[in-house]
C-alpha cells in the first residue's frame, strides 16, 4: 500500500494501475465515459440474452436452494456475522502474537484464538463456496455481469512497460484461449483501489495537495489537476475532490475545528455531525419563529393534534439493558408525537423536536412516559413538579396549588 501522500496523489492523478497476474505485469487504464456507456449497454443486451436463454435471478435461484436444503434462510445473516467476528479478532491475534515472541510457548488465549478463527475462516469458506456454485455463478445477474466486466477488461489492460493495448479489440478479448487469465484480470480489476478512504481522506488535507487544489480554483478546476473533464473523473479522483470540498467547508466555517480533530477521522466526523445538528436547529427555529409571529417570546405553546407517541427507536439506546441511564440521539424517533396519515405534519414535529435542546428532549421524553403510562388526567403541576423542570421550560417555580394558597405542589 502506497503510504507517502507524493506517492499517493500522483497515483491518483495518473489513474493508473499495474498489477500482476500469472508472473506477468499488466496497467490498468481508465475506462473513457465512451468505453463505460458500451459496457453498459452490452450489460444490457447480456440481461436480454439471458432472460432468452432461461437464465434465472439470483434470488429465484436463493429461493430453490433453500427449498432443496441446499441453502438456509439464516445463512446469508450467518455470513455477515461471521467474517465481521473474523476482521475484529485480527488485531487481537496480531497483538497475542507480539507478546508471545518472547515466550517459548504461545499463550493459552492465543491457542484458543487461533482455533476460533480457523473454525470461523473454514464455516465462511464452506458457506461461500455453496452460494458461489449454486446461486452466484448460475444467476443472470453473473452472466450479464461478466459480459460488461469483459469488455471493460479489454478496453482498459495494456502491456508493461511499452503500454499497448492487449488486445486490439473486443473480439480479440473474445477470441482469447487463455480463460484463466482473464478471470485473474477481471478480479484484479474490480479488487484494487488505489487508496483507501482513510488515505484519501489523509491526502485531502495534506499541505501540498491543499496548495495544488487551491490553486486549480482560479485555474481551470479540476481538468488542470487530472486533464479530465468532472464528469469524467476516476471514483479516487472524485472521492479526493469530495473530501477537498469537505475539508474547505470546515476550515472556511465561523468556529472551523482545530488541528487535532482535523488529522482524527473519527473527531473530525463527529464535529461534522455536531455542525450538521446544528444547522438543523437553527433552520427549524426560524421556520417556528417565522409562524409564531408575535408569540415567538412565549415559552411554551400547545397546539391540538391527531397522532401518537413513538416507541420506534433507531440509536440503540431502547434495547440497551439499563437504557434509563442513557439518551437517544437527537435524530432518533422514541418519544416523539407522530400524526396519523399526515406525513407533511411528521415531518414538522421533526422540525420542532430537533429545536429542542438535547435536556429539553429528555425531559419531553419522561414527560410523554407518564402520559402514555396513566390511564386518566394528569394535572400540569404534578406532570412537571421539581424546581429544575420548570425552569428549564422558563416556568415560575413558585405555584398557587392544591395544598394551600401558594407554594409548591407536594
Amino acid at each position: 500500500m502506497i503510504k507517502d501522500i507524493g506517492e499517493v496523489l500522483d497515483a491518483i492523478a495518473w489513474a493508473h494501475r499495474i498489477v500482476t497476474v500469472n508472473d506477468e505485469q499488466y496497467v490498468f487504464r481508465p475506462l473513457s465515459l465512451q468505453d463505460r456507456n458500451i459496457a453498459n449497454h452490452i450489460h444490457l443486451e447480456a440481461l436480454k440474452k439471458g432472460r432468452e436463454d432461461g437464465l434465472k435471478l439470483r434470488d429465484v435461484l436463493r429461493n430453490e436452494a433453500i427449498r432443496k436444503g441446499i441453502w438456509k434462510i439464516h445463512h446469508d445473516n450467518d455470513l455477515k456475522i461471521l467474517k465481521e467476528e473474523l476482521e475484529k479478532k485480527r488485531p487481537e491475534r496480531e497483538k497475542l502474537e507480539q507478546q508471545s515472541k518472547s515466550k517459548r510457548n504461545a499463550p493459552t488465549a492465543l491457542v484458543l484464538l487461533k482455533k476460533r478463527m480457523d473454525f470461523v475462516e473454514k464455516t465462511i469458506s464452506d458457506l461461500d463456496q455453496v452460494y458461489i456454485s449454486c446461486i452466484e455463478l448460475p444467476s443472470l445477474e453473473y452472466y450479464a455481469e461478466q459480459a460488461r466486466a469483459h469488455y471493460a477488461i479489454g478496453q482498459a489492460t495494456l502491456r508493461f512497460p511499452s503500454m499497448t493495448r492487449k488486445w486490439s479489440d473486443h473480439n480479440a478479448l473474445l477470441a482469447e484461449n487463455d480463460t484463466d487469465l482473464i478471470h485473474r484480470l477481471v478480479n484484479e480489476y474490480y479488487r484494487l483501489e488505489i487508496a483507501d478512504e482513510s488515505t484519501i481522506r489523509a491526502a485531502a488535507r495534506s499541505p501540498v495537495w491543499r496548495i495544488k487544489w487551491s490553486g486549480s480554483k482560479k485555474n481551470g478546476g479540476v481538468k488542470t489537476l487530472f486533464g479530465r473533464d468532472m464528469y469524467d473523473l476516476t471514483m479516487d479522483q472524485f472521492r479526493l475532490v469530495y473530501w477537498s470540498q469537505i475539508y474547505d467547508s470546515a476550515f472556511e466555517s465561523m468556529t472551523p475545528p482545530d488541528e487535532e480533530t482535523v488529522e482524527d477521522d473519527k473527531l473530525f466526523d463527529t464535529w461534522m455531525e455536531k455542525q450538521n445538528e446544528k444547522r438543523k436547529q437553527e433552520r427549524a427555529q426560524k421556520a417556528i419563529n417565522d409562524k409564531m409571529g408575535k408569540n415567538k417570546e412565549g415559552q411554551e405553546v400547545g397546539v391540538m393534534v391527531d397522532g401518537f407517541y413513538s416507541e420506534a427507536c433507531n440509536c440503540g439506546v431502547k434495547d440497551m439493558k439499563h437504557r434509563n441511564l442513557h439518551k437517544h440521539a437527537n435524530s432518533c424517533p422514541y418519544g416523539v408525537f407522530m400524526y396519523h396519515n399526515d406525513t407533511k405534519k411528521e415531518k414538522e414535529v421533526d422540525g420542532i423536536q430537533a429545536v429542542n435542546p438535547e435536556h429539553i428532549r429528555r425531559i419531553l421524553a419522561k414527560e410523554q412516559k407518564i402520559l402514555a403510562d396513566k390511564k386518566d388526567t394528569v394535572e400540569e403541576q404534578d406532570l412537571r413538579r421539581d424546581d429544575s423542570t420548570r425552569a428549564a421550560f422558563g416556568m415560575p417555580t413558585q405555584l398557587i396549588g392544591r395544598d394551600g394558597p401558594k407554594g409548591r405542589v407536594r
